[in-house]
């Protein structure tokens, strides 16, 4: 017979509430009734051979609930960054969708086929000849102050390469 942590969902060691946390027709509570009373974990019981010696393992059923939750909340991937808009309108146009529409009409076609010839190249020049693929210093004010002497630097080899000063 394997042997189970004992998992104590009540308040006093978690931060929340799991019974008021978990909302009647979600998904969450949907996993959590359905593999508490519903599915038999039994088989599982046959490959864990912690019977007298070993650590305990995790239930299996809690662990499918981790894994189905965070399958189903799309909580998988790694360093998210969330940024916070405040209160949004849900109606309102999002700024991919804006950006989309700008560069899809004539106008932005135009201007965005103008950016390969300004702009990339000094991207291209910046992180391949000068090897400025990560900035070395952190805080904005620093970072600023990095880019700015590189752009300083890619400003001085133009002026150097179309003959100024000679």
């Amino acid at each position: 017979m394997a042997r189970y942590k004992p998992i104590d969902t009540s308040p006093r060691f978690l931060a929340v509430d799991l019974h008021k946390q978990l909302l009647p027709g979600s998904l969450a509570y949907a996993v959590n009734h359905l593999l508490d009373h519903d599915f038999d974990l039994s088989g599982f019981d046959a490959h864990y051979c912690n019977d007298a010696a070993g650590a305990c393992a995790y239930p299996p059923g809690m662990l499918l609930k981790v894994i189905l939750c965070a399958y189903a909340e799309d909580k998988t991937r790694v360093r998210q960054v969330c940024f916070s808009r405040g209160k949004v309108d849900p109606a309102a146009e999002s700024f991919t969708d804006k950006m989309k529409r700008a560069i899809d009409s004539e106008e932005g076609r135009q201007r965005y086929g103008q950016r390969f010839a300004t702009v990339e190249p000094v991207f291209g020049n910046l992180r391949h000849n000068k090897r400025l693929n990560r900035f070395t210093l952190r805080g904005q004010q620093k970072v600023d102050t990095q880019w700015k002497l590189y752009c300083l630097v890619h400003n001085i080899e133009k002026l150097a390469h179309h003959g100024y000063g000679q």
